[in-house]
């Protein structure tokens, strides 16, 4: 990826969280979040909640953290130090991005859903989301390396399955709102700019 488009792609990034951060401050995003969330409480019967806390557990804070310290004790291993270096990198800035965004917006979580303990933290952006874009990104870059065309597409599908998974499951699991979700994927993806840059 060129210099040019990198920059461009972080911009535009940059842009659409900045974007969706007014809306929600503004309250402009209540219908929105009002339609996709009833329409997924909906269609998830009571019988799919406890395969949706497995599928969110892979984006929880230890299970992310466990991981990410995982790849980079064996990036240190094979000496990619740089590499190793930089997915360090990539998760504080998600650390940083999350926090920073909840201090500031301070979205109260959706009602209270029965079915599942709800956080105690703010829900604007989604943790899950943003952590889980954060990591699966990152082991996706590292997993093709070297690889082209064709040979790229069976990993990409699977990190886009497994993190679109675990954002669905924070909606379905009613302890998110859509928005917070798709917050998440946008804050995940402009913390991956800094391993793309590498």
């Amino acid at each position: 990826m060129k210099d040019s488009t990198r920059y461009a792609t972080a911009a535009a990034l940059s842009l659409a969280l900045l974007l969706l951060t007014v809306c929600i401050w503004l309250g402009a995003a209540e219908n929105f979040d009002h339609v996709w969330r009833q329409f997924a409480l909906d269609l998830d019967p009571p019988q799919a909640l406890p395969f949706w806390a497995i599928i969110s557990y892979l984006g929880a804070g230890a299970v992310v953290a466990s991981l990410a310290s995982l790849l980079v004790v064996a990036l240190a291993l094979l000496k990619q130090w740089h590499t190793a270096r930089q997915i360090v990198f990539v998760m504080l800035c998600a650390v940083i991005l999350e926090n920073a965004m909840k201090w500031i917006v301070q979205r109260p979580r959706p009602e209270s859903v029965l079915a599942y303990a709800m956080p105690s933290s703010f829900s604007f952006p989604s943790g899950h989301a943003l952590f889980a874009t954060a990591l699966y990104g990152s082991f996706l870059i590292i997993a093709t390396r070297g690889l082209s065309g064709w040979a790229r597409l069976p990993w990409i599908i699977l990190a886009v399955l497994v993190v679109l998974a675990i954002g669905a499951s924070r909606i379905f699991l009613g302890v998110h709102y859509p928005s917070d979700v798709l917050a998440g994927f946008l804050a995940g993806a402009l913390c991956l700019m800094v391993l793309r840059r590498a």
